[in-house]
């Protein structure tokens, strides 16, 4: 896994010192291994469940609030389109 590709295309920074830098990819390697080791394992032997309780979560009134100023929300970024904050794909390029 590139991590490092990743990072940029994500607007993210590794530790400019190569030590650290280092630890940073081996950790998030490390994750990256442990979620897709995870995601192997056969589940077809386990039977689905749900975790239900008897506390009850009342919901609140939904009230009207004004929005924070879209142009308050974009100044600080250049990645706009139609409104939105624009991503790039990071997965495939």
């Amino acid at each position: 896994m590139d991590v490092e590709r990743y990072f940029k295309k994500a607007y993210l920074s590794l530790p400019e010192d190569e030590y650290d830098r280092k630890i940073q990819i081996d950790k998030i390697n490390k994750i990256v291994e442990k979620v897709d080791s995870i995601m192997q394992k056969d589940t077809n032997d386990y039977k689905e469940f749900e975790i239900t309780s008897d506390l009850k979560s009342p919901l609140r009134e939904d009230e009207v609030k004004d929005s924070t100023d879209r142009e308050l929300i974009f100044a600080n970024t250049n990645h706009r389109e139609y409104g939105y904050f624009k991503l790039d794909n990071i997965m495939e390029d």
